[in-house]
C-alpha cells in the first residue's frame, strides 16, 4: 500500500481534501486533533492510496 502525507495551510483545506479523497474512499480516522497537527485525517481514497493530510 502506497502511504502519503499532504501538509495543507488551513482547516478548510484540509476539510476540502478530505471530502475529495473520502469519496468512493475508506475513512480510516477523520478529521480531529492531535498534540502535533491541529486538524488531521487519514483516508484510502478509491485507487487504494492512504492518505494523512494535516496542517
Amino acid at each position: 500500500m502506497t502511504f502519503n502525507v499532504f501538509e495543507m495551510g488551513t482547516e478548510e483545506s484540509v476539510q476540502r481534501a478530505f471530502d475529495v479523497l473520502r469519496d468512493g474512499g475508506v475513512v480510516i480516522e477523520a478529521i480531529h486533533e492531535l498534540p502535533w497537527s491541529k486538524c488531521c485525517a487519514t483516508v484510502i481514497d478509491r485507487y487504494g492510496v492512504c492518505w494523512w493530510i494535516s496542517i
